[in-house]
């Protein structure tokens, strides 16, 4: 997959696959996108605190 991070399961893993993302929408390619990333679950557990995220990206229907 084009975007591809080693760091996978962080945050900043997802977002190396938007630019290809947004590429796909405006070629219509794609309709939707998800872009999906979970945490740390060892620092989850020591803070309390989840971080996590999931965006989903719709192609505009207008253009």
């Amino acid at each position: 997959m084009p975007g591809f991070a080693p760091t996978q399961g962080h945050l900043a893993s997802s977002l190396c696959y938007l630019p290809h993302a947004l590429d796909r929408l405006t070629t219509g390619e794609a309709r939707r996108v998800m872009l999906l990333a979970k945490g740390s679950l060892f620092l989850g557990r020591m803070s309390q605190l989840s971080d996590g995220m999931s965006v989903v990206l719709e192609r505009n229907p207008a253009r």
